[in-house]
């Protein structure tokens, strides 16, 4: 669906999308089965993270390490002169996001993925990355 096109989109069709966001079906194969926009995708999927507490109602192990890997990911939303990086921050241990980020590579972005992380992952976590500079 283009961008410029409104559609409305029922509860019925924002749940399932947000179930299928839980089994980590890529953005683009979600956005092709349910019909919607990219951009619109995306926002929804800001909405629903805003909606986790901080905390993700984790308590530090006594005897284990949190474990976080860092990746990120890049698309391009509605042209190719328009590239947005994702970035992701994984809790090793559950297999879940327990942060992210949507916008450049810079130095900045990689704060402000640092900034989404719960409070207690940025006090306890051993990150792991694949190096890049940022």
């Amino acid at each position: 669906m283009a961008d410029n096109q409104k559609k409305t989109v029922t509860s019925e069709q924002r749940e399932q999308i947000r179930r299928l966001l839980l089994e980590r079906i890529s953005l683009r194969g979600i956005c092709r089965v349910m019909n919607v926009s990219l951009s619109w995708l995306l926002s929804f999927f800001r909405q629903v993270t805003s909606e986790i507490p901080a905390d993700l109602g984790i308590i530090k192990p006594k005897k284990s390490k949190l474990i976080i890997e860092l990746d990120e990911m890049w698309s391009f939303v509605g042209s190719k002169a328009n590239k947005k990086w994702i970035w992701l921050a994984i809790d090793q241990a559950i297999g879940q996001i327990v942060g992210f980020h949507i916008g450049d590579q810079g130095e900045e972005d990689a704060k402000k993925l640092w900034a989404s992380l719960p409070p207690v992952y940025r006090r306890c976590a051993v990150c792991y990355s694949d190096f890049w500079h940022a």
